[in-house]
C-alpha cells in the first residue's frame, strides 16, 4: 500500500477518490490487528483525502466519512465525532441513497445515546425520502417509526402517534 501511495503522490494524483481508499483499506488492516493508534491515523488519512478528491462525489464521501465516525464511535473519542459529524454536516445530499447514510449515522448516534443528532439524521433522511420516493415506499414507513419512538422518548405524545400514523398508511399502500 505504501508504495501504491508513494507512485500516486508521485504523478500527482494526491487529490483523487483511489488514494482515499487506499488510506481506508491501510486503516482496516491495521484495525483487524488491534493497532488502533495506526488506524485511526489511516482513516483521519482517508477522511482529509476523500474531501479533497477532486474525482469523488458526495455520496462517497459521505461513506468514507460515515466508517471513520464508526471507528471513533468504538474508540469512544466524541471529540473526534464532533468534528466528523460537521464535516458529514457540511454536504448537502441530494440523491435517495443518501437517506440510506443518513438512516445509518442516525443510527449509530441512536444506538450510543446521542437521540438528538440521531434525531437531526433520521429528519434529514425523511427530507430527502419525501422529495425523491414514492409515498408508498418502505423507508418512508420505517423513517416515520423512528421519529414516533423519538417523539414518544420525548414525550411528544401526539406528534408520536401522527408519525406512527403515517408509518400504518404507508405500510397499509405498501401491502
Amino acid at each position: 500500500y505504501d508504495r501504491i501511495l508513494k507512485v500516486y503522490t508521485q504523478t500527482g494524483k494526491r487529490n483523487c477518490r483511489e488514494v482515499a481508499h487506499i488510506y481506508y483499506a491501510i486503516a482496516e488492516l491495521y484495525g483487524l490487528e488491534g493497532r488502533f493508534d495506526n488506524s485511526g491515523s489511516y482513516y483521519d488519512k482517508a477522511m482529509e483525502a476523500i474531501i479533497r478528491a477532486e474525482d469523488a462525489d458526495d455520496n462517497e464521501r459521505i461513506y468514507v466519512l460515515a466508517k471513520v465516525f464508526q471507528f471513533y464511535m468504538g474508540m469512544y473519542n466524541y471529540d473526534r465525532l464532533r468534528d466528523i459529524h460537521q464535516k458529514i454536516s457540511s454536504f448537502k445530499l441530494k440523491n435517495p441513497k443518501c437517506g440510506d447514510d443518513y438512516v445509518a449515522l442516525g443510527n449509530i448516534y441512536d444506538i450510543n445515546g446521542m437521540h438528538n443528532d440521531a434525531l437531526e439524521y433520521y429528519e434529514k433522511a425523511l427530507e430527502l425520502y419525501l422529495a425523491s420516493l414514492e409515498e408508498k415506499h418502505h423507508k418512508l414507513g420505517e423513517i416515520y417509526g423512528r421519529l414516533g419512538t423519538h417523539a414518544g422518548m420525548k414525550q411528544n405524545f401526539q406528534e408520536a402517534i401522527n408519525y406512527y400514523q403515517k408509518n400504518l398508511e404507508v405500510l397499509e399502500r405498501h401491502g
